[in-house]
C-alpha cells in the first residue's frame, strides 16, 4: 500500500528514531527504501546492523550530494500504490498514515496531506500545528508549511516527477512541479508526522544557506509563468518570500517596495512580489 523513501546524508552515524520507525513499518507492512549518501562516517555499518532481518527494507548507497537526488533514486524503486518521503531525524506516525490511506481508499484523490507537530530537540517541547480543513482553502493552508513529509502521493500519477539538485527548498520545488489543484488534494485532521528542530547540522538552522531559497523563488516564478494557472505555486512564492525576508531583515526597504507594488498592481502583484524580494535580498 505505501512506500516510505528515507534519504540519509551526513549524520555522522546517528540514526535517531530510525530503528523505531522500521519496527512500526514492519508491523504495518510498509515498504521502506533507504537511500544512503555515503560520507564514510560509520553510518553504513550501523544501517546494515539495524536493518538486518527486515524484508520490507531496501538500502541503496551512493554519492548523491543532495537529498533531492537521493529521493530521485528512491522513486525508481517504489512498488506500492502510494509513496511518501520521511527524514531520519523525525518521527513519522506510521499507524495513523496507514489508517488514513485505508479509510480514504474510496476517495479519488491523488495527494493526502496530514497535520504535524514540532518537537524542540533541546527542550523536548512539542507543539501541534493545526491547519483548518476547509476544502476551499486547503492549498493555502498547506502552503503555510509545505513540508514534504506531510504528503502521501499516488504512485501512478507522480512517480516520474523529479527533484532538483538542491540542499534547501528542493522539496517545495518538487511540490510546485506537481501543479496541484484543490480537487486532487485531501487534507485530513490526523497528525502524520513529528518534525524535529534545533538539531545540530540541520540545514534549516543555517541562516546563510539562503541563496538556494532565493533561487527557489525564481524557479517557482518560472513555473508560474509556464503553467499560467497554479494557485499552489502562487501561495509558495508568497510563503518563501516572507521566509526570505525573515533571514534578510536588514533589507527592509526592498521588502516594503514590492509589497506596495503588489497592492497597486493586482494582475502581476504576486509575481512581482516574489521576484523583487528575491532580487532585493541579494
Amino acid at each position: 500500500m505505501l512506500t516510505a523513501i528515507i534519504p540519509i546524508g551526513n549524520v555522522k552515524g546517528e540514526l535517531f528514531s530510525l530503528p523505531e520507525t522500521l519496527e512500526n513499518c514492519k508491523k504495518l507492512k510498509v515498504e521502506v527504501v533507504i537511500v544512503h549518501d555515503n560520507f564514510h562516517d560509520g553510518t553504513a555499518e550501523k544501517l546494515s546492523k539495524v536493518t538486518k532481518g527486515f524484508e520490507n527494507v531496501r538500502i541503496f548507497t551512493g554519492k548523491f550530494q543532495s537529498p533531492g537526488l537521493a529521493r530521485n533514486m528512491g522513486l525508481q524503486y517504489v512498488k506500492s500504490q502510494w509513496f511518501c518521503f520521511w527524514d531520519i531525524d523525525d518521527v513519522p506516525n506510521g499507524p495513523t498514515i496507514v489508517e488514513a490511506l485505508r479509510g480514504n481508499s474510496g476517495i479519488e484523490k491523488n495527494v493526502i496531506v496530514g497535520h504535524y507537530s514540532i518537537k524542540n530537540a533541546v527542550t523536548g517541547e512539542i507543539k501541534r500545528k493545526f491547519n483548518p480543513t476547509e476544502n476551499s482553502e486547503k492549498l493555502r493552508d498547506i502552503s503555510l508549511n509545505p513540508g514534504i513529509w506531510r504528503f502521501i502521493f499516488r504512485t501512478n500519477i507522480y512517480k516520474k516527477t523529479m527533484f532538483g539538485n538542491g540542499t534547501m527548498g528542493e522539496d517545495q520545488l518538487f511540490l510546485a512541479r506537481l501543479n496541484l489543484s484543490e480537487e486532487e488534494v485531501f487534507l485530513v485532521e490526523q497528525d502524520f508526522y513529528q518534525y524535529a528542530t534545533n538539531i545540530s547540522g540541520q540545514l534549516t538552522s543555517e541562516r546563510y544557506r539562503i541563496e538556494e531559497l532565493q533561487n527557489l523563488i525564481l524557479t517557482e516564478d518560472a513555473l508560474r509563468i509556464e503553467k499560467q494557472k497554479s494557485k499552489f505555486i502562487d501561495y509558495l512564492i508568497i510563503r518563501q518570500s516572507f521566509t526570505l525576508f525573515k533571514y534578510r531583515k536588514s533589507k527592509m526597504f526592498y521588502v516594503i517596495r514590492p509589497v506596495v507594488k503588489s497592492i497597486l498592481s493586482v494582475k502581476f502583484g504576486i509575481l512581482r512580489f516574489g521576484l523583487d524580494i528575491a532580487r532585493g535580498a541579494k
